[in-house]
């Protein structure tokens, strides 16, 4: 977010009106924030359709070609045998 000083309008003296700016007037702060957080959103939800396809994407593929077949898999042969002393 960009942010500009802006030299403050001088007081009028009594009597006078106050002058007007020329153009639109700037958006609060406010206004700024929230469209910069819903881009932000948006974004991020951006992502996470793309995480969320991918992932759905690897659910459906097929199981990759791998030197160990699943039945080979032992989860025993990766825990200690408790001591026997």
């Amino acid at each position: 977010m960009k942010f500009e000083w802006v030299e403050p309008a001088p007081e009028p003296r009594p009597g006078e009106a106050a002058p007007v700016p020329a153009g639109p007037a700037p958006p609060s702060l406010a206004e700024s924030l929230s469209r910069e957080l819903a881009a932000e959103i948006e974004a991020m939800n951006d992502s996470l359709d793309m995480m969320t396809e991918i992932a759905e994407r690897a659910v459906r593929a097929e199981p990759a070609d791998s030197d160990v077949p699943p039945e080979s898999f032992r989860p025993d042969r990766f825990h200690r045998p408790p001591n026997s002393g």
